[in-house]
Formats: structure tokens, C-alpha cells, sequence
């Protein structure tokens, strides 16, 4: 239950005894900042789509009407559009009723250190000339911990703005970059936010698909975040 899951007062035990657990707290702390965080000022885009070629805006979707797609996702994100979809469905006709389903999931790994680095690949595309060679680069962002364990890794597409990263440097969020160092982030919190949204009709539905990364200090201060999305009508 996710209302249960961030509920403060919520504890494991062992049949009736209480266990207390310092990581498990700390993995909610971690959880609550990650998802309360306005992406907007890290990834420079408001959090809605409303035509899926960068009609970017801060308005959620209204409802009943289904073509608003989310750029990123954090926990208003997410209730906007599970608020905003339900509403809509007393207002339909019986026969009518749209075709709604709504998924929200949270992967936490706490107290790693961890290293963040990237390897660049160019190749030929003859659909794309990015580089002075003619050439597409393609950026793989790699995270390992203390041991060497990879413990995942991520592409960076730079022909479109359906995959993004950004890293906290200097005071400020900005793009990694091919020349940016090996960063080195102690006993740091990992927080990766999958979500989906379908809402319509068979020849009139819009889906709407992301993913998020996301790597906090032991402050629990985002130093790291990569999104990616996908935008569909049907």
C-alpha cells in the first residue's frame, strides 16, 4: 500500500516485537526527498507535454481530456494524474467509459558508495549527421559501487529530449558531459521511480511512460538524476 509505505508510524517487526532498522529509515528519508523534488529546476523543463513535440507546461492534465503527457515524474506527478483521470470518469456515458490503468513503483538502495562515470560511442547514422564526422554519439552513463559491482547503467540519446541527466556541480544543476571526471558519491542513497499512465479510448488513448534514476548525498541532496520518457497516442 503506498499510503502505508510513507507512513511515518509504519515499523517492521517480528511477529509482535519491533525491529528497529536506521537503513530503512533512512530509505524512507531518501525515498520522501527524491519524490518531493520539482524536477523542473534540474532538467529545465516543466513536468507536462501537451502536444508531445515541446508543448511544455506546469498545468496538469484537466479531466477528461487525455493528451497531456509527463515529461518526468516525482510524487505530484504521479497523484495528478491518478486524481485528474478518476475525475473524469463519473462525466462519461455508460458505454463510453474510457480505458484507464495507473502504475507507480520506487526501488531504493541505501549506503553505497558509489562512482559515476561514462563512456562516449560514435557510429554512423545516415538518418542523423551529429557529429563533424557524420557520425551519432551515444553516451553510457555506468554506477558501481564500493566493490566494483556495476549495479546499473544508462544511455544518454542525444538526438532528442526524451532522455536526459544532469549532475549538482558548482551550485547548480547541468548536463554530464564527455569531459566531465570519474564522480565519487559516499554512502549514497540510489532512488529509481518507474510510472506509466493510460487513459482513453481504443483509437484515442494516451500513454505515457517514465523512468528516473536518481542518486542523493548522505545529506540526502540530489546530486544525480536521468529521466527518461515515452509519449504515445493511439
Amino acid at each position: 500500500n503506498y499510503t502505508t509505505l510513507l507512513n511515518r508510524s509504519f515499523s517492521l517487526r517480528y511477529n509482535t516485537t519491533p525491529i528497529p532498522s536506521t537503513s530503512f529509515e533512512m530509505s524512507l528519508e531518501a525515498l520522501t526527498a527524491a519524490e518531493q523534488f520539482d524536477y523542473s529546476i534540474a532538467f529545465d523543463m516543466p513536468p507536462y507535454d501537451s502536444d508531445r513535440w515541446g508543448g511544455y507546461t506546469y498545468d496538469p492534465p484537466e479531466p477528461g481530456y487525455s493528451f497531456v503527457w509527463a515529461n518526468w515524474v516525482n510524487k505530484t506527478v504521479f497523484e495528478s494524474y491518478k486524481k485528474h483521470d478518476e475525475m473524469a470518469l463519473p462525466e462519461e456515458k455508460r458505454g463510453n467509459i474510457p480505458y484507464i490503468e495507473i502504475a507507480y513503483a520506487v526501488k531504493v538502495i541505501p549506503g553505497q558508495d558509489l562512482t559515476v562515470f561514462h563512456t562516449d560511442h560514435s557510429y554512423a547514422d545516415r538518418n542523423y549527421n551529429i557529429t563533424r564526422e557524420g557520425k551519432y554519439r551515444e553516451t553510457q552513463m555506468y554506477v558501481i559501487d564500493g566493490t566494483g559491482k556495476e549495479l546499473f547503467k544508462k544511455s544518454i540519446d542525444s538526438r532528442n529530449d526524451e532522455t536526459g541527466l544532469v549532475i549538482f556541480d558548482n551550485q547548480t544543476y547541468r548536463p554530464f558531459s564527455e569531459n566531465m571526471p570519474p564522480i565519487l558519491i559516499p554512502q549514497a542513497t540510489i532512488v529509481q521511480i518507474s510510472f506509466y499512465s493510460t487513459y482513453g479510448w481504443a483509437l484515442a488513448m494516451r500513454l505515457t511512460f517514465n523512468n528516473q534514476d536518481i542518486i542523493l548525498d548522505e545529506h540526502h541532496n540530489i546530486t544525480l538524476s536521468r529521466y527518461d520518457n515515452y509519449k504515445v497516442v493511439s
